[in-house]
């Protein structure tokens, strides 16, 4: 009976996951886009309503126009939940137009890059507008407890499990028997009968997103009175209701809310059985992380293939690849490295040595990403488990220097390689999702473990020597330039690696692996091979990434090592251009608290939030307009020059009496090879 008590206790959450689950589905049927920004989506409106029921104020998400308005000291309920269903519908909009429309035939990695935009913008928004601090409303639902199982349920957890249901089964019968439900259900497997039976795929598209938003929203504001509501607490909700919604095949309104209350109740159960000593202490800081976890590899492993995939108008568009830099560049920005390193402040020092390290996590992304096609989120994670390893091996086992860091990198690509196994079937938003719980449930069993990390929950790094030479970052001229020295080699040395991989046929492999599996399978190229040689190189990079994090910060915890910080990771890394080493180096350089801002000055307090809601407008802008990053637009600044710097034909309109240039030719030799050729026209 117990145990049923607390499985009834986490159906609050649970119908919360099914929920927004019901939500990704919508918006995956309507536009094709697996919907990370589910979570901010549902927030934004909870604390409108919120603000509305304390306050009596009705604040709109946007900034630089007035954007609050004093309706009364308090809004009534109803009053108060249709003004914030009303913002729900504004978003749902917004979203679909300024972002997702614009995108609808590119890649997966960048909808995942603007969806990450989006719920950085409403985050923001909501610090801006409404502060950090988690809030509660007065209670919705009936309070009272229900005497069950032994004990006493509140009432709201029941209620809010029915109304949850209650929506499934709406949405059930509007997508099966309304004209709406059935032209959203053939636009996704052919936007072009769509279009010849007259069905505009994008009026669809924006209804859909629009029922999607205020279906989330609806959660977000029956949870309010239980969990509260604060600008970041609702993103992780959207790793659950992924799996619920994956469990459903993208596609079942009532696996998805079967599997929600499942996830929520077992969260429930957790917690009795931690109390009682049932599962192991390695375990328990993250036993309740794991299920997700569990859940999405299950369903993507076996039925990946499987999943709807949307017909599409368009086909997409692969990230932009340039060919690798020359190696005068690499030199010439590594001189430029070592002269800031050895002749500069402290301040510029330690804010190079930051981005240098930021770099070579935007490395793993280029070769994962950028070059193999696969978007994956758990690099940060791997970075992370590299750091903790290193002060596992160095510190708490006595490993000298350099055998610490090389185990700790060895055993996290091997890890990595386990990660990317689920690549061999899944791709695409399907592998994003399952790396993003992986870097959840990671996160919670291994980062929150005091048997995992060290005593009190904080990691001692060891102190790197070589040759006699002391390479730590403390020393009277902190960060030593001995230390950036080597974070420089050691970065340059990845930098070389990458370059020399694309060049390479390993490279040319995975460029065939991202264009098409299929075509570079008839070509001979071992699909499977390939996909998991790319996953541990990126898990490799990744790993040194965080050897060097550990050298820098000396001791740490699991704060700042958060499994979302993959996604802007993930971010940076597309801003900057993921498919180009430039574009690495470029992500490494504007990295926050790196070269570049501290070179011209960094904000704080609102000033910064500005700063994080224009660089998620940015994001966007980027992700629509400038798909190949920063990289390809500074790449484009040369040739440019080099074409007005080129000179120019003189033409006479009158007739040809001037020379025209030199005219490129091909001389055929007798057995058919092509040799290039000059000739002077006449």
């Amino acid at each position: 009976m117990t145990i049923l008590l607390y499985l009834m206790v986490g159906l609050g959450a649970g119908s919360v996951y099914a929920a927004i689950g019901l939500g990704i589905i919508i918006a995956y049927r309507g536009a094709g886009v697996v919907n990370y920004a589910a979570g901010a989506m549902a927030m934004y409106p909870a604390l409108v309503f919120v603000t509305l029921r304390q306050h009596g104020d009705l604040v709109m998400p946007w900034v630089g126009l007035p954007s609050r308005f004093h309706l009364g000291d308090h809004v009534a309920f109803a009053p108060s939940f249709v003004l914030a269903l009303v913002v729900a519908v504004m978003i749902g909009l917004a979203v679909h137009a300024f972002v997702f429309y614009p995108l609808r035939n590119r890649p997966a990695v960048t909808k995942v890059i603007a969806a990450v935009g989006v719920t950085q913008i409403l985050q923001m928004l909501a610090v801006i507008h409404f502060g950090t601090d988690v809030v509660r409303a007065e209670p919705i639902l009936p309070v009272h407890l229900v005497h069950a199982f032994g004990g006493a349920i509140p009432a709201d957890r029941l209620w809010l499990a029915l109304i949850v249901v209650a929506m499934a089964v709406m949405l059930s019968l509007i997508y099966r028997l309304t004209r709406f439900g059935l032209a959203t259900r053939g636009s996704a497997e052919s936007e072009k009968g769509a279009t010849l039976l007259g069905y505009s795929p994008g009026n669809l598209a924006a209804a859909n997103w629009v029922l999607a938003s205020v279906v989330a929203a609806v959660a977000g504001i029956l949870i309010t009175p239980i969990s509260g509501v604060s600008p970041l607490s609702y993103t992780y909700y959207v790793v659950p209701a992924l799996a619920a919604a994956l469990a459903g095949r993208l596609r079942s309104f009532p696996i998805t809310v079967a599997v929600g209350f499942a996830l929520g109740m077992f969260e429930g159960l957790a917690v009795h059985l931690k109390v009682v000593g049932a599962v192991p202490r390695l375990l328990s800081s993250g036993f309740d992380s794991a299920l997700p976890f569990l859940v999405i590899v299950t369903v993507l492993t076996l039925a990946g293939k499987t999943l709807p995939r949307r017909g599409a108008l368009l086909e997409t568009a692969q990230p932009f690849s340039p060919r690798p830099p020359r190696s005068a560049s690499i030199a010439l920005v590594a001189g430029l490295g070592l002269v800031v390193i050895l002749f500069s402040s402290s301040v510029l020092r330690l804010a190079l040595v930051q981005s240098l390290v930021v770099t070579g996590l935007m490395l793993s992304m280029v070769v994962i990403a950028g070059l193999v096609g696969q978007v994956s989120l758990a690099e940060f994670a791997f970075a992370g488990m590299a750091a903790f390893l290193l002060a596992r091996f160095g510190t708490i086992w006595g490993w000298p220097f350099p055998l610490s860091p090389l185990a700790a990198i060895a055993v996290t690509t091997a890890v990595g390689v386990l990660v990317g196994l689920p690549a061999v079937r899944i791709r695409g938003v399907q592998l994003a999702v399952v790396t993003l719980a992986f870097a959840v449930a990671i996160e919670q069993l291994l980062f929150h473990n005091n048997d995992f990390v060290g005593p009190l929950g904080v990691a001692h790094a060891p102190r790197p020597q070589l040759f006699g030479i002391d390479l730590e970052i403390l020393g009277a001229d902190y960060p030593r330039r001995a230390f950036g020295v080597f974070v420089l080699v050691t970065v340059v040395a990845c930098v070389v690696m990458v370059r020399n991989l694309r060049r390479s046929s390993t490279g040319r492999r995975f460029l065939a692996v991202r264009a098409n599996e299929r075509a570079a399978a008839a070509a001979g190229v071992d699909v499977v091979r390939t996909k998991l040689v790319g996953a541990g190189m990126a898990a490799f990079l990744s790993s040194v990434s965080g050897v060097l994090l550990g050298y820098l910060f000396l001791d740490y915890s699991s704060v700042g090592f958060e499994s979302l910080r993959g996604l802007g990771i993930l971010t940076l890394a597309y801003v900057g251009g993921i498919g180009s080493v430039g574009g690495a180096v470029i992500a490494g350089l504007l990295t926050p608290s790196g070269f570049v801002a501290q070179l011209f000055g960094g904000g704080s307090g609102s000033a910064a939030n500005y700063q994080q809601l224009f660089t998620g407008a940015a994001l966007v802008l980027v992700a629509i307009k400038l798909p190949g990053g920063l990289a390809q637009a500074f790449g484009a600044v040369p040739r440019q020059i080099r074409r007005l710097l080129r000179p120019r034909s003189r033409l006479q309109f009158e007739g040809l009496t001037e020379p025209v240039g030199e005219i490129e030719t091909i001389e055929l030799e007798p057995w058919g090879e092509a040799r290039p050729g000059r000739r002077r026209a006449p």
